[in-house]
């Protein structure tokens, strides 16, 4: 069975638009209507009413057409402004932003996150799945003035007279400076290395033990070598720690001090800076602290300049003894030599080594060792027409 509806369509439906004004959800869009009491004359029609574009409406101003339909297809639109307006506090998603709100042009936005706790020993950073991070500060010193004994000048400084006494040092002698991102720095004595053995079993090394000391905040070098070793001194080998306040530290480039081998003539001025033993201070003195580590027989000791292999003796010392050198007529030179007047200034036990080397070279060859009340060698390999250098040292 059918109905039958009487109605009939003689007029448009009229269409009435207001601007409106809504805030955002915390989706930061809004739904909203413009419809201001839209009708049909025709009493009893039924209206259908659409917007384009339908909502949700961002932040901010849209224009809105709406478009009233009767039952018998007519229409009528009109237009208004919905305002959707900022400010709903929102979640962007973002752990590395704080107090979000919906922002025109931005959406949903917050400050950055302050993730900064103060502690200058962590690296602070943010991540936005998961927010504040602090990671360890790792970053070490960088040190701007490495250390030396000789007052910045580099150069190698000498502990002499070798007479066994301990010369002590401080950081403060050594003259390092360091640079670090979160300050707070300290700096200490790491290591100590001698080039000649801790009590080498021979003559003038003073049957000490514990040469090369070192503390924290003291090193303690004794001023001591192997006599056997003429012309090698002894080389002492440091380096340094320094540790910023989060504990990172940096070791220095090393340093050395040397012990000049000879007892009676100290090394010139030239060749560094000169210390002596502390007063008191002697072969039966003990230091506190770490001790060193210890080459083996003479090692690799400094010499007339910090690093060379051997100390060259000057002829013209007044009491170094006098060389006079015979040409062999069978081949070879005779080596004789004598202390001068002012008398013998080695100790009864000394013997002689017998160095020598082609003029102008570098390197002293060892030729042979006499001893004591022996003041004569012969050089049978020297060879006629060459010219030669010899060097006669005194071990004691």
């Amino acid at each position: 069975m059918f109905g039958f509806d009487p109605f009939v369509d003689h007029n448009p439906p009229q269409a009435r638009c207001a601007n409106v004004t809504v805030p955002a959800a915390s989706s930061c869009t809004a739904n909203a209507s413009i419809n201001d009491g839209s009708s049909d004359p025709d009493a009893g029609d039924r209206l259908t009413l659409t917007q384009s574009p339908a909502g949700p409406y961002p932040l901010g101003d849209t224009v809105v057409t709406l478009t009233v339909t009767d039952r018998g297809c007519q229409s009528s639109s009109c237009t208004a402004t919905v305002t959707v307006t900022p400010g709903t506090p929102c979640d962007d998603g973002n752990a590395c932003t704080v107090s979000d709100t919906c922002q025109l042009g931005t959406g949903c936005t917050g400050a950055p996150r302050n993730c900064d706790d103060a502690n200058c020993c962590t690296v602070d950073s943010c991540e936005p799945s998961s927010g504040c991070a602090h990671v360890p500060n790792t970053e070490p010193p960088t040190i701007v003035d490495q250390p030396d004994l000789e007052g910045g000048g580099g150069s190698c400084p000498g502990l002499w007279p070798p007479q066994h006494g301990y010369v002590d040092f401080t950081v403060a002698d050594t003259g390092i400076e360091a640079q670090a991102v979160c300050g707070g720095l300290t700096y200490s004595f790491s290591s100590c290395a001698s080039s000649q053995a801790e009590d080498q079993s021979g003559t003038a090394d003073g049957g000490s033990a514990r040469d090369c000391v070192y503390e924290p905040e003291a090193l303690h070098l004794r001023a001591e070598r192997d006599g056997t070793c003429s012309p090698k001194g002894r080389t002492y080998t440091m380096t340094m720690i320094a540790t910023d306040a989060c504990g990172n530290s940096t070791t220095s480039a090393p340093f050395t001090a040397c012990v000049w081998h000879d007892k009676q003539h100290g090394p010139g001025s030239s060749t560094g800076r000169i210390y002596s033993a502390s007063p008191g201070s002697n072969g039966n003195d003990t230091r506190a602290g770490t001790n060193g580590t210890y080459g083996t027989a003479c090692g690799d000791g400094c010499g007339l300049i910090c690093g060379e292999p051997g100390q060259v003796h000057d002829s013209s010392d007044d009491d170094r003894p006098i060389l006079l050198l015979t040409v062999l007529s069978g081949g070879g030179v005779r080596l004789d030599w004598s202390t001068p007047g002012l008398g013998d200034p080695y100790p009864p036990n000394a013997s002689y080594e017998i160095w020598r080397r082609a003029r102008g070279s570098g390197a002293y060859t060892k030729l042979g060792e006499v001893p004591h009340g022996v003041t004569t060698y012969v050089d049978a390999e020297a060879v006629d027409g060459r010219d030669y250098e010899w060097s006669v040292n005194a071990l004691y």
